[in-house]
């Protein structure tokens, strides 16, 4: 006899088989739930072919590792036909979290991004209200830099005042709001304020006053004791030795500031000794993977060994 939740965690996040750093963080704050009390986690997230058609890094589905006994992790189906083209899946995954909201089971909701997690997160905690059935919910949202890189800074940069008042606002009716570090924080106090200079809002206070910062939930353990030969052999394999490189890991596009990074190690004293190593897949793989070389030789040294990687999708 299987018995009903007591207490219940919902993530809803961008999961495996993404190569994303929000990936690894559900896992672990799934494990991590079922340890301090929780009987049950579902990570809600989208159906495979979507991750695939949207050009996401996308590990090989047989090489993604099996959830711990207790993870359900669940892919809403799109709702309507092919004439309503992405919120066919918005409108599955809002439905899925009516019906956990309503369901009688105490729930914590967390949501990773602001666009869409969290507007659907908003949008169900409304509707579930709405149908008169007893609700018991307190929802987190999680903010990364790339929701006001992305999203928000890019409302204002446009003047699309209705777009960066929908995310802000869904944000702030969360019973807790974070952000993945003081800089995005700042981030999104700095943006909410000159959509309130321009329109007379008061997002910038609210999200002062609101916003706590949460960093990401890393479990380490894979990152301690490791063998130092093992070690060797897997940078020699890469032509690196140890703390001969510095490493930038993560999607390659713009709002990471990783040409910036290029530009930076390029004109610095290091390069001579130091290589620059870049791995990650993302919009500016093709430009960056010309671009250092072709800024290490307009400095004038040709000595330098700054150079790029693609990160395994292993």
């Amino acid at each position: 006899m299987i018995l009903p939740a007591a207490h219940r965690l919902v993530i809803v996040v961008r999961a495996d088989p993404v190569i994303c750093g929000h990936s690894g963080e559900a896992r672990n704050l799934a494990e991590a739930a079922l340890d301090r009390g929780f009987d049950e986690v579902r990570i809600l997230t989208w159906p495979i072919d979507r991750l695939e058609a949207a050009g996401l890094p996308l590990k090989p589905l047989d090489r993604v590792l099996p959830y711990r006994e207790g993870i359900v992790v669940e892919r809403p189906a799109p709702v309507g036909d092919y004439k309503v083209p992405d919120g066919r899946y918005l409108a599955g995954l809002t439905g899925r979290l009516v019906e956990l909201f309503t369901d009688g089971v105490p729930t914590v909701c967390l949501s990773l991004y602001l666009s869409p997690h969290t507007i659907a997160v908003a949008d169900a905690v409304r509707v579930a209200h709405d149908t008169g059935l007893p609700v018991n919910v307190i929802t987190i949202a999680e903010a990364v830099g790339s929701d006001v890189t992305n999203v928000v800074r890019a409302c204002v940069a446009e003047d699309r005042f209705g777009a960066a008042a929908h995310v802000l606002s869904s944000y702030l009716s969360q019973d807790v709001c974070l952000a993945v570090s003081q800089y995005t924080r700042e981030l999104i106090v700095a943006e909410a304020g000159q959509i309130d200079a321009k329109h007379g809002t008061d997002f910038a206070r609210r999200c002062r006053e609101r916003i706590a910062i949460s960093y990401p939930a890393v479990d380490t353990t894979a990152y301690l004791n490791l063998d130092d030969a093992e070690l060797s052999a897997h940078l020699a394999r890469r032509g690196l030795e140890r703390d001969g490189y510095v490493l930038f890991l993560s999607r390659l596009a713009r709002a990471k500031g990783v040409d910036d990074l290029v530009a930076g190690f390029a004109a610095s004293g290091v390069r001579d000794r130091l290589r620059l190593v870049i791995a990650g897949r993302g919009p500016a793989e093709a430009e960056l993977r010309g671009s250092p070389r072709r800024r290490g030789s307009a400095s004038g040294s040709s000595s330098s060994t700054t150079s790029t990687t693609r990160r395994s999708r292993t």
